[in-house]
């Protein structure tokens, strides 16, 4: 009878998990402010600026990816932070700004707080979102907000998203949605954009009663006045 050769067993291969990120080029994916109301002449208002009417309340938006944070402990924790951010928008009601804050949360600790100030500082870029990231870089001294959340009372803007984009921060988390200017998924999303070279997650609507009357109550004293 012949012998069959004895076949070598071949060394099976290494399935250790590699600590390394993977090479994706997404950073921080784990995890206007106010109707914007323009200086335009003779009493006019652009489109996006409109306050917010009775039978149009500003409304959540639906979440624009899956995987938004579902636990209790990451709601209440948002919640906590959004109340942070609804103190800055009665700050900007009470110097007679349209009332929206903002504050940037990095490592579960307040980096940044800040309110809308376009009228007191006559600065169109100064809404609140945009100036609490500047804040935040300067107090962590580096431009990258990796490992950052932004808390908005109100959607943000086309120009404040581009900044989240540009910052690199890991997520937002807002208020009440803007019919007429968000740009967070409810006109535009640039949070999730193919094109752009940055991703970031964003948690809509924590609060969002609270946020939208501090706007409603804001623009009906202002209409009373008139």
């Amino acid at each position: 009878m012949q012998v069959q050769p004895e076949r070598r067993q071949e060394p099976l291969q290494s399935c250790e998990r590699s600590d390394q990120p993977k090479p994706d080029g997404r950073q921080g994916n784990q995890g206007v402010e106010e109707h914007r109301e323009l200086h335009e002449p003779d009493g006019q208002r652009g489109p996006e600026c409109r306050e917010p009417s009775e039978e149009q309340p500003f409304m959540p938006s639906q979440p624009t990816q899956q995987g938004q944070p579902a636990l209790q402990g990451q709601q209440a924790l948002d919640e906590q932070f959004m109340r942070m951010a609804l103190d800055e928008a009665r700050a900007a009601a009470e110097e007679g700004e349209v009332p929206c804050g903002a504050i940037v949360v990095c490592d579960g600790e307040v980096v940044a707080r800040a309110h809308n100030r376009r009228e007191g500082d006559a600065d169109p870029s100064a809404h609140a979102e945009f100036r609490a990231m500047l804040e935040a870089a300067r107090n962590l001294e580096r431009w990258r907000l990796t490992g950052c959340t932004v808390y908005v009372t109100l959607e943000p803007c086309l120009m404040c998203a581009g900044l989240m984009v540009n910052a690199r921060i890991d997520r937002c988390v807002f208020g009440a949605s803007d019919p007429k200017g968000g740009a967070l998924g409810t006109l535009y999303d640039v949070s999730h954009d193919p094109r752009l070279n940055h991703e970031f997650e964003v948690t809509p609507g924590v609060l969002v009663d609270d946020c939208a009357n501090e706007l409603r109550q804001f623009f009906r004293a202002r209409r009373k006045k008139k």
